[in-house]
């Protein structure tokens, strides 16, 4: 038991660092981007054809004012759009790389079964809740149940149940039929819940590094073609 303690210590520390890696290099790089955009757009335009512009357009408002920063500076404007949306977009990838290591570290030093004990208790008590009517439930309202038990499971910290529910999200009941005796069920999940745990893939950094390069790639567009 102090072993796998220790392991999930040890877990948690790597996936919050590989999450924190993606959520400072991602955001760097656009608040770098964002400087650009912003440096870009209240140096560029020409005051006589913002005057004029705004002139014609007077009373329109915002829509102007992003119709006026397009027709001057469009790459510089579209850098500073997507640097907003890179700065959301890195803390999403963050999160997402951190329960992707955690898990594929699940696997890789084979905890599965701490999983697979819990899933297993938790179908045993909705079966003891359910007075032996098991046959009556599908297979959406089990998962549903599943998810809540392990949502509400004090015996685990709050990274193992993020873990928890990233392998129950994934697993498939479809085709169980839940009429069998409740061992026969109860196999059959097992079964089920090992196969996600087993295809858990190493985490991939390609969805961080295609954020940083389409910054990168604004930024010199913006630098070539919006540059007075």
């Amino acid at each position: 038991m102090k072993g796998n303690l220790a392991l999930f210590a040890q877990i948690a520390s790597k996936s919050f660092l590989a999450g924190l890696r993606v959520l400072l290099g991602g955001g760097l790089a656009s608040l770098l981007a964002l400087g650009v955009a912003i440096a870009m757009l209240v140096n560029n335009p020409d005051p006589a054809d913002v005057a004029a512009m705004r002139g014609a357009g007077a009373g329109r408002g915002a829509p102007l004012d992003i119709a006026l920063l397009l027709a001057e500076a469009f790459w510089a404007t579209l850098l500073l759009f997507c640097s907003f949306a890179g700065l959301w977009l890195s803390s999403v990838l963050a999160g997402k790389q951190a329960l992707q290591t955690a898990t594929h570290l699940v696997w890789r030093h084979k905890l599965g079964g701490f999983f697979v004990s819990r899933v297993t208790a938790y179908l045993d008590r909705l079966c003891r809740k359910r007075d032996g009517r098991q046959a009556a439930t599908s297979a959406d309202a089990v998962k549903r149940e599943l998810l809540d038990s392990a949502k509400a499971d004090t015996g685990i910290d709050r990274r193992q149940r993020r873990v928890m529910r990233f392998f129950l999200k994934r697993l498939r009941l479809d085709g169980i039929d839940f009429s069998k005796p409740h061992a026969e069920v109860r196999a059959a999940l097992v079964e089920r819940l090992r196969q996600v745990i087993d295809g858990a893939i190493e985490p991939s950094l390609t969805p961080f590094w295609c954020l940083v390069a389409g910054e990168a790639v604004l930024t010199v567009l913006a630098l070539v073609f919006d540059q007075r």
